[in-house]
């Protein structure tokens, strides 16, 4: 392994420790639904977790660094788009559309699910075709609500369109150009986060997951690749650790300083229970966002260009955590409807806290039960289809295959 391949791999433990983190973050909200109003130190445990969301701006970043990274590497090829479109394709259709498939075709023949008309499932199901052409994002907008088991599915929305759409933008641009593209989209994302926040009155949720108001972190990472150009030179990014450094030591208590300010602290246990309303937070929504892309991105330098001595890279050059990059996409996808199933079983954390005589114990039996069979499934997922269907990229090799950078697990799964 070369040093740059050492160095990329930490972005392996990167996505391996964020889709842990986001994962808890959904196994708090079961949590809410399923327990008596929260005191003591299961509020404070949960006003932590609440935090979580953070990781999803470290795929959004790491997605927009490694995507680009790839474009940028194989631009002048005869076949880009072909290539492209296509390796993505088999990385992302065949765990999409086959838990889609499930979820909406098979489920119902095994669960009662449409028993509740007003239940989140049968609004999806109403409205599948949203799910089906990756517009997931755009109906929970205009629902202005979480939608169940299938809420997850806006972010997936929004890594679709980048793929969708980016190529151009790298095909068509040069270095300057897509810096300076990618600027004038983080200032006009936030203006409109700021826009339909406060003046037209959408709930955060909905400003939350639409594609237009989400281009921070993705394009921030882009910009990343541009600065360590085809050739992923990350001795370029040396002079970013400072200033980015800095702004993440001033951003973090800013960002506490807003969930402070809008209640979350003294109000957390009917506040969380009602999130999603997406009401909440309205000032994280216009300027957090921000924030922790920038703060993201200042993570994925130190990794890249840390020493080997430096606590963050040998952190996420922990074995356990790369070796759950290659999982981390389909762990995603099951993972909400995992967590669903087993709030109606007899195994929920509620059941097993009233079994076990203990609230930490039911937590922590609970959460554990429900991570090893979301790995399990997302272990059958790798091994019975997701590894065989890749070797498929070999007819879209593109020509600039022998390329010095070496794309990690991480970018495998973006």
């Amino acid at each position: 392994m070369t040093n740059r391949d050492a160095r990329f791999t930490t972005l392996d433990g990167l996505r391996g420790l964020g889709i842990l983190l986001v994962v808890i973050a959904h196994a708090r909200l079961v949590w809410l639904a399923e327990t008596a109003p929260i005191h003591g130190w299961e509020t404070r445990l949960l006003q932590v977790l609440d935090f979580n969301w953070i990781a999803m701006e470290w795929f959004f970043a790491m997605s927009g660094f490694l995507v680009t990274g790839i474009l940028l590497r194989t631009r002048s090829d005869a076949r880009f788009f072909r290539n492209f479109y296509a390796r993505r394709i088999l990385r992302i259709f065949p765990v999409y559309y086959g838990f889609l498939a499930f979820y909406l075709l098979v489920l119902p023949r095994l669960m009662n699910l449409t028993d509740n008309p007003e239940s989140a499932y049968t609004y999806v199901a109403q409205h599948q075709g949203w799910y089906w052409t990756y517009t997931a994002n755009f109906l929970i907008a205009k629902h202005g609500a979480w939608l169940g088991e299938m809420s997850h599915f806006w972010s997936l929305s929004v890594e679709e369109h980048f793929y969708l759409l980016w190529p151009l933008a790298v095909y068509f641009l040069r270095g300057r150009s897509i810096l300076i593209v990618s600027a004038g989209a983080i200032v006009i994302s936030t203006a409109l986060r700021a826009y339909l926040t406060w003046w037209v009155g959408l709930p955060t949720v909905s400003v939350y997951v639409m594609t237009v108001t989400r281009l921070d972190s993705i394009l921030m990472g882009s910009m990343l690749a541009v600065l360590i150009g085809a050739r992923a030179d990350v001795s370029r990014l040396l002079w970013l650790r400072a200033p980015l450094s800095a702004l993440s030591v001033i951003f973090a208590p800013i960002l506490v300083w807003l969930y402070a300010r809008e209640g979350h602290f003294t109000a957390f246990g009917e506040a969380a229970r009602t999130q999603q309303q997406g009401h909440l937070y309205p000032a994280v929504a216009v300027f957090g966002y921000l924030m922790v892309g920038i703060m993201s991105c200042a993570l994925i330098v130190w990794l890249l260009t840390g020493g080997e001595r430096n606590p963050l890279v040998r952190l996420f050059s922990l074995r356990a955590l790369r070796a759950l990059a290659p999982y981390s996409y389909a762990i995603y996808v099951v993972h909400f409807l995992v967590l669903g199933m087993f709030h109606q079983s007899p195994f929920s954390m509620l059941n097993l806290s009233e079994a076990l005589g203990s609230r930490a114990l039911g937590l922590f039996a609970g959460f554990t039960l429900q991570l090893l069979v979301i790995l399990g499934v997302a272990w059958l997922s790798w091994h019975g289809c997701e590894k065989h269907v890749l070797k498929l990229k070999q007819y879209f090799e593109p020509d600039s295959a022998r390329a010095p950078a070496r794309a990690p697990a991480a970018a495998a799964a973006t």
